[in-house]
């Protein structure tokens, strides 16, 4: 049986009011004012928001009429949803104080922790530790406010010296972190804790190296930026592990520069690294600190069908279709940790867990913009 017409109406009203005029989470008018706005009867009214809670549009309570989010049917902020994740940062600043590849860690992290988050009518809150980017130098009222069952997000071992505070606030945890470098041991057996092992650099190589041999390209040059410790490990280790692994490399397709040069000299060293060499493909890792976008395929006149594969894609000038499928992110998903473990623990996962997150390689045209 159709609605009579004016009941029709005056839902329609409401409803272009609830997408228009108020938010999730926003308190509507109460039946009398809003009667008295709209021009008619208070049952007339009563009909058609009987209508919208039927549809999951709005949540009437005894304290009022709240509007519900149309993608989550929550009411974010009510005393039923459950808290906010909290993601820990460094420092407030830690966007200009860090490298490329953290940041897109930390902002993927973030990102998925969030989706997670909306999904339970509740928000991601983040904490900077310190204010100075420094370990040591931990601000320990940035944390007071944590409690029990808050749920305590981070990434990497930075956080090493606030892990025992949030076991003592019996906080629910989740991280992502090197998988050489793990907590279970501070944290115990009695608490909920979900811990993602990422590969190390070391284990990130050989695996680019694998993907690239397996789509049939053998002649592959691989160009790093690291420290000058980092710098022996990569010429006494990591680069003989691979020449050991795949026999068809050769000394001379390894490169190495200085991480804490000037991005425009570690271009330079690579242009000298790559002078009288053509390769079929390169895996470089480098940082720009968003200091500039280079076009790699100018810079070193590379061939359009020369393949690269780089993990900081923020410097790159991808502007040219003719390429694009040869440009390839190595992605470490940072988003997709960041909203199981959200996910998990919202949803009310207890116990202790260590999971793991493989390598994904993202051509030019799927990757984050």
């Amino acid at each position: 049986m159709p609605l009579p017409s004016k009941q029709n109406e005056i839902y329609a009203c409401l409803l272009n009011d609830i997408q228009d005029r108020y938010y999730p989470g926003a308190k509507l008018p109460t039946e009398r004012a809003y009667a008295r706005q709209l021009g008619v009867a208070r049952q007339t009214l009563r009909s058609s928001l009987r209508r919208l809670e039927e549809e999951k549009r709005i949540v009437r309570e005894k304290s009022g009429t709240y509007v519900l989010d149309e993608n989550t049917g929550r009411c974010p902020g009510r005393k039923n949803n459950p808290g906010p994740v909290h993601v820990l940062l460094p420092c407030p600043d830690f966007m200009e104080m860090s490298n490329d590849s953290s940041i897109m860690n930390q902002q993927n992290l973030i990102l998925g922790a969030m989706r997670a988050a909306v999904g339970y009518g509740t928000q991601v809150v983040t904490i900077p530790v310190s204010e100075t980017n420094n370990p040591d130098d931990i601000n320990w009222n940035q944390l007071a406010g944590l409690r029990q069952n808050d749920i305590v997000l981070w990434t990497g071992h930075w956080f090493g010296r606030v892990v025992p505070l949030l076991v003592e606030r019996k906080c629910r945890m989740g991280c992502v972190i090197n998988e050489d470098r793990n907590f279970p041991e501070i944290i115990g057996s009695g608490l909920d804790y979900i811990e993602y092992q990422r590969k190390s650099q070391h284990d990130s190589l050989p695996a680019t190296v694998r993907f690239l041999k397996n789509k049939g390209i053998d002649n592959i040059a691989c160009f790093v930026a690291a420290t000058q410790s980092e710098r022996d490990e990569y010429e006494d280790g990591f680069y003989a592990d691979l020449l050991h692994e795949f026999p068809t490399l050769r000394t001379e397709n390894l490169g190495l520069t200085d991480s804490l040069t000037p991005f425009s000299t570690q271009i330079e060293d690579l242009k000298e690294f790559y002078a009288g060499k053509n390769f079929d493909a390169m895996i470089l890792v480098v940082n720009s600190f968003r200091e500039q976008y280079v076009d790699i395929y100018q810079e070193l006149s590379l061939p359009p069908s020369t393949v690269l594969v780089a993990e900081d894609m923020t410097f790159f000038d991808i502007a040219h279709p003719k390429r694009n499928a040869n440009i390839w992110q190595r992605n470490r998903p940072f988003a997709d940790a960041g909203f199981d473990l959200a996910h998990s623990l919202l949803g009310g996962y207890t116990g202790q867990d260590i999971r793991k997150f493989e390598i994904k390689f993202i051509q030019q045209e799927d990757f984050p913009k």
